[in-house]
Order: structure tokens, then sequence, then C-alpha cells
């Protein structure tokens, strides 16, 4: 079911991570307008930060509680920002409390667009192409030192694991491919490449994605119109449509990570990208479950 028109433009670019991500720590609806509306504010003051992490040492004690102390704690929550020209910054409060990296000489004319924290609260942030060539991913380490992992991408997009951890998918839009990748857990390496899923341009972009703890992959498709389940071996196992074009991420929430959430774009452009275009979506599929999500943990 729809919780809330709440993206106007870009479903998660970037900062609509933050509401997946408490969503999945258990944020009730009315707290996920809110989060909507802080979030609006922080772009209109024209905050030039396109994607987040939630950092562990502020995030974790504090939602114990309760989610009913969720509404007080937008503006406290402490997280990695990632932004354009390369730029990655310690936000609080709506503003830049400390810059890890000023900028990266080789993103000037780029953005970041997907982050991800692994298991050790390592960062992996993709970044877009620009008239100086393809983008790139890098892994962000504990220390604040980073790396580039992949190079020559077209669109860095959605991230996950295996549920045994040692693997790991990483998604290219504009080539229309998820591959997956060794993953070294200790040291945050990838090796030994290859295609998960490749598929036609007419099915749309694969975008955000996650995986379930069955092992199965979930991809939301930009201009695809749905949402797709892949098992283990890519092959596709269930295709779930939406009355809108931009279908831009999913991950698992809710006490017992059972429940979907699901963004969309496109809210400038109800005419042409459906009535509900920009609104977060809840979706429960009996049987079906999440696995937590990780937080970083860069500095401490």
């Amino acid at each position: 079911d729809e919780l809330a028109d709440l993206l106007q433009e870009l479903g998660v670019a970037e900062p609509w991570r933050w509401s997946e991500a408490l969503a999945a720590a258990g944020a009730d609806e009315d707290w996920l307008r809110r989060l909507g509306q802080t979030a609006g504010d922080a772009i209109d003051a024209a905050i030039s930060w396109v994607a987040a992490t939630l950092q562990a040492d502020s995030l974790t004690a504090e939602l114990a509680d309760s989610t009913e102390r969720m509404s007080s704690l937008v503006g406290a929550v402490k997280s990695y920002a990632f932004m354009d020209r390369g730029t990655i910054a310690v936000m609080r409060d709506g503003k830049i409390e400390r810059v890890i990296v000023d900028e990266i000489p080789a993103e000037r004319q780029s953005r970041f667009n997907d982050v991800f924290a692994d298991p050790h609260g390592r960062v992996f942030c993709g970044t877009m192409p620009s008239p100086n060539g393809p983008g790139r991913l890098y892994r962000l380490d504990l220390d604040g030192s980073l790396t580039v992992v992949i190079e020559d991408v077209l669109c860095s997009n959605g991230m996950g694991y295996t549920p045994d951890g040692k693997q790991m998918y990483f998604t290219d839009s504009e080539r229309y491919t998820i591959y997956l990748f060794d993953y070294d857990e200790a040291t945050g390496s990838l090796s030994n490449r290859r295609i998960f899923v490749q598929h036609a341009p007419e099915l749309g972009l694969p975008d955000g994605m996650t995986v379930d703890a069955d092992g199965f992959v979930w991809s939301a498709h930009w201009d695809g119109n749905a949402l797709y389940r892949y098992d283990a071996s890519g092959r596709e196992v269930l295709r779930i449509p939406f009355p809108v074009r931009k279908v831009s991420s999913v991950i698992f929430g809710g006490d017992d990570l059972s429940d979907m959430y699901i963004t969309t774009a496109g809210g400038d452009q109800k005419a042409t990208d459906g009535e509900h275009a920009g609104a977060l979506y809840r979706l429960r599929i009996p049987g079906v479950r999440g696995t937590p999500e990780h937080l970083s943990r860069v500095g401490l």
C-alpha cells in the first residue's frame, strides 16, 4: 500500500536512503512522512549531498529505546554524506559537521550516486560518469581512506550481499547489468567479476536493489514500471508491476523485516510517469523477509 507521496523528483538520489534505513529499524508511517518533510527542508536549503549512510555511534543506542522517540532524532542522527565533486562529510542537525574528503580530482564534474555499508562498516560509494569519463566504485575504509575498486562504471547503483556474506552484487544501470563479485569480508576487496543478470533496454534500468533472507535478489527498474525478483542463479522468478515508470529502490523494514519499502521517482512528471509517481510504497509477501542493513563505522 502507498505510504506517502513524499518524493517530488528523485526517489532515492539519495537522501531518501535515510527513510529506507530507518524504516528497517521500525519507523512508523507518520514518522516517515515527517522525515520526508525534514529531508525536503534540507534540500531546500541547498545542501548538495546526494547520498548518505547512517553512522553506528549516534544511531544504534538511540533507536534501541523506542520508535516513539524517532520524531526527535531526525536532526540528531549522524550520517556520512556523499556529495558532488567527490566530497564526503559528516552531517548532523542538517549541517556539515566535518569534511572527511574535500574532493576527488577525478570526480570534480561528477557526483556520488548510490552508497552501501558492508558488515564491518566500510562504505562502498559509486559515482556517475562525467565529461572526463566513466564513473567508479570506491571503498571508504574505517580509517577514512578511499580506494578505487571498480573502474569504467556507466552508472553506479544498487548493491547487496549473498546471505553467507561471501559475494557482493553491484548494479551498473546504463549497462543493464547486475554483477556478482567474490567478497573478502576481512579486507573489503572484490574479485572474480561475472554477470549475474543482464537484460534488454526495454525493461528499463536496474536501479536500487536488496537481497532477502533466502538469497533472492530484488531489483527496482527505473523506467521499467516494475520490481523484479531473481533467484541465486539470476533467473527471474517474479515481476511485480507498479503504476509508475520510475521504480527506484527497495529495502526491507518492520519489526520482523517482512515489510518491503519501495521508492519511486518522477513526482514532478506525473502526466508521463503516473499519478502516484514519487510515492513510497509498502509491499508484504507472505514468507518473504529481509535481513538487517549495516551501518557505517568510519572513524569509530
